[in-house]
């Protein structure tokens, strides 16, 4: 019973980034095929929430400085949102990859190219997508995220390593 308890959860822990890096795939494929209307409307009412909470009176300002606030946060948000996304994408890619091979350069490899080539076939999808574009900067932004996301896992399971190493005490 105890065996397979421990082999049950060491599949589970196995399975665990791999089915993550597919329902983070899936939420970027969800935002990517709304059109472009639905899209804006759905990240405008996101930056009206945030720019509501960062700015307390922005309700009783003229609607020419709403306006120029909420267009200028909505690029800001949207391009963290990008960055958010793939940085997830990039840390569980990274889990993945380490769960199959513990060779970092082969991680970092893997949880750079693997969301890189997603990112473009994304923007690619999204030329298909009514009132949506491809923008090769977000491809940029997408990666710049992934590797955020890989190198903080990086150094989470480097600590990890070595704590378990060293039984949490430093050899001198």
């Amino acid at each position: 019973e105890k065996r397979y308890l421990k082999l049950k959860k060491k599949k589970i822990r196995y399975f665990l980034p791999f089915i993550s890096a597919i329902i983070c795939m899936a939420v970027i494929f969800f935002f990517s095929s709304q059109d472009g209307e639905k899209n804006n409307n759905l990240s405008i009412a996101v930056t009206e929430r945030i720019a509501g909470i960062i700015f307390d009176n922005l309700d009783i300002q003229s609607d020419g400085t709403q306006y120029y606030v909420i267009h200028n946060m909505h690029i800001i948000i949207r391009k963290i949102a990008h960055f958010a996304l793939y940085a997830i994408l990039g840390a569980v890619t990274y889990t993945a990859a380490h769960s199959l091979k513990k060779d970092f350069k082969k991680c970092f490899a893997v949880s750079l190219g693997f969301p890189l080539i997603y990112a473009a076939a994304d923007e690619i999808h999204q030329i298909f997508t009514d009132g949506r574009t491809a923008r090769l900067f977000d491809v940029f932004i997408d990666e710049l995220g992934a590797a955020a996301g890989s190198v903080i896992t990086f150094a989470v399971i480097a600590c990890i390593d070595y704590l378990e190493k060293n039984n949490g005490i430093r050899k001198k």
